[in-house]
């Protein structure tokens, strides 16, 4: 669990290098989470709001609530 905290804050410190802004979110383990509680997603979507970021097998993601959103999403970053 350390290892996966120190390689998340990796991935937060070179976002930050790079001056990308990450969304609203705790880094938490979503794998851990979500089999406590099979409403943590929906509960991150009402908190932090349709875009979040969480921690999951060691990596850092982004989430986005609805196809429509994370299909201009896509678009627009394609490149």
């Amino acid at each position: 669990m350390l290892i996966s905290r120190l390689r998340a804050y990796a991935s937060v410190a070179r976002a930050n290098c790079f001056r990308q802004p990450l969304p609203p979110g705790r880094l938490l383990n979503l794998e851990q989470e979500e089999k406590a509680d099979r409403q943590f997603l929906m509960r991150c979507f009402e908190h932090h709001g349709p875009i979040f970021k969480v921690l999951a097998w060691d990596e850092l993601w982004v989430c986005i609530l609805g196809l429509d959103r994370a299909t201009r999403f896509l678009q627009e970053n394609q490149g």
